[in-house]
């Protein structure tokens, strides 16, 4: 359960700067989503990600060859040189060195099984980082099954003087492997290596009685804690307009006005004043469509200007005849997009800069399909891009959601994610679907007006993204209610 819209790694850029080459460990790396995350949030990082289990390693690597910037080790971590026996679980993310405890195996059930076993290489990451002459770790992600605690206990040198500044790491409160470490001693152990706990973002909840049972924490340094109350965004000073100028945030603003120039729309306001919009700068200074303004929710900075741009409300933006509003704000952007209902009514066209994150996308799938269920529809499918698809997995849906499959065009390649069985959409309303559920965080009506003729045949349509009355406003045909 995530507590925090933003996740650990956003609230990290708080005391890292973004903007500057980074140094990332990956203890426990699995397939790779923290990989993914780390990537979104530090573009200039290293990162160096470890694990251990060979099939798991195998399409971690499958999954990271593309990125440059990650350097992988099939390595367990620990607090001593060597080798160690792995136990290979039938959910390999529950893998570990240790065994699992009669709570664990209560609460996991079967996914906690060995499979297997495998001799692994473990290393002490002080001694990796002294053979990999790396002197300095900005932060540091845990999280290998109730090994923990001798992760810390081997990487005490590059805590204490290694520039570590952040640690993310899964805890677990009851234990769910025999000597497992728990949440208290490793906040002991960190407290006593000069960090304290600033937030903790996921709960875990097992069994009838709903018992927590595991989180994932972050501990900041204290030099760095004691800082942020004074300076809550961010800890560095920036040279905006430097930092800008190869950016991420930078092309990605630059190719939404590109995009819009094209379409003749015009004016464009941008909505967020914040970190990512002043890390944006350059793409500001000689659009190729005219800004009129920028939008910010804060009253504070209402009535005021940046680079010569008003900063203004979304009610005023509107009153000024704004045509397109762009989201600046990418930690953030779900938020706002959620604040644009009344745009999208209006005809304003709204552009996310980035696709959605995976809890936003299990939110918002979830919200949209109990909708569906709430409407007693027994066989749903899903209508999306091939690459969203791709992005969405049974594990996101709720347990025992009546999702068929996926709907693909004729003239559109099939998703290849083999965990929905693909379905004509010409032939959706033979094979019984009587819901389809759009989902496409950047063009939801583009897809509903292609289910008007499933709509006619009495098919219930749901969106995912896109508020239903916005749909309506925008002169497809309205969701049926």
């Amino acid at each position: 359960m995530r507590i925090f819209e933003a996740d650990a790694w956003h609230m990290m850029t708080r005391v890292i700067d973004p903007a500057r080459p980074s140094v990332f460990l990956d203890v426990g790396a699995n397939i790779g989503k923290s990989i993914d995350r780390i990537c979104e949030k530090f573009p200039l990082s290293t990162i160096h990600a470890f694990e251990p289990v060979p099939d798991v390693f195998a399409e971690l690597q499958r999954r990271t060859a593309h990125r440059p910037n990650v350097r992988l080790s099939e390595t367990a971590v620990g607090d001593r040189e060597g080798s160690v026996e792995m136990r290979v679980t039938a959910d390999r993310q529950m893998s570990s060195v240790l065994p699992s405890s009669e709570m664990g195996r209560c609460y996991h059930g079967a996914g906690m099984q060995p499979s297997t076993t495998h001799r692994a290489r473990i290393t002490r990451l002080d001694d990796w980082a002294a053979q990999q002459n790396i002197t300095r770790v900005d932060a540091i992600k845990i999280d290998v099954q109730g090994l923990e605690l001798a992760v810390l206990r081997g990487a005490e040198r590059l805590l204490r003087k290694g520039g570590v500044v952040a640690v993310n790491c899964e805890a677990q409160l009851v234990p769910e492997y025999e000597g497992a470490s728990t949440f208290g001693e490793i906040d002991a152990f960190l407290r006593f290596c000069g960090f304290s706990l600033y937030q903790i973002h996921d709960v875990w909840v097992h069994g009838p009685e709903e018992r927590t049972t595991c989180v994932d924490a972050l501990w900041l340094r204290n030099e760095a804690f004691a800082r942020l109350p004074r300076e809550p965004e961010r800890l560095y000073e920036i040279d905006w307009r430097k930092a800008s100028r190869d950016h991420p945030f930078k092309r990605a603003l630059e190719g939404a006005l590109a995009r819009y120039a094209a379409d003749g729309r015009s004016p464009v306001a941008i909505y967020g004043a914040g970190y990512h919009t002043r890390t944006a700068v350059e793409a500001l200074a000689s659009p190729p469509v005219r800004i009129d303004c920028i939008i910010d929710d804060d009253p504070s900075r209402q009535g005021t200007t940046l680079w010569n741009f008003p900063i203004i409300s979304r009610e005023q933006a509107l009153r000024r005849g704004v045509l397109a509003v762009i989201l600046s704000a990418n930690s953030v952007e779900s938020l706002l997009w959620d604040q644009c209902a009344t745009f999208l009514r209006e005809g304003v066209e709204v552009r996310r800069l980035y696709p959605p994150g995976r809890p936003e996308r299990h939110e918002r799938l979830n919200r949209a399909i109990r909708r569906a269920r709430d409407a007693r529809l027994r066989r749903l499918a899903i209508f999306a891009s091939p690459e969203e698809l791709n992005e969405i997995d049974r594990t996101m849906l709720p347990t025992g959601a009546p999702v068929i499959g996926a709907l693909c065009e004729r003239d559109s390649a099939a998703p290849s994610n083999s965990a929905l069985e693909s379905i004509p959409l010409e032939r959706a309303a033979a094979e019984g679907i009587d819901g389809v559920i759009l989902c496409c965080p950047f063009d939801e009506p583009a897809l509903l007006a292609r289910t008007i003729p499933l709509r006619h045949a009495g098919v219930r349509v749901f969106p995912t993204y896109w508020p239903p009355e916005a749909l309506a406003a925008r002169e497809c045909l309205a969701v049926p209610a």
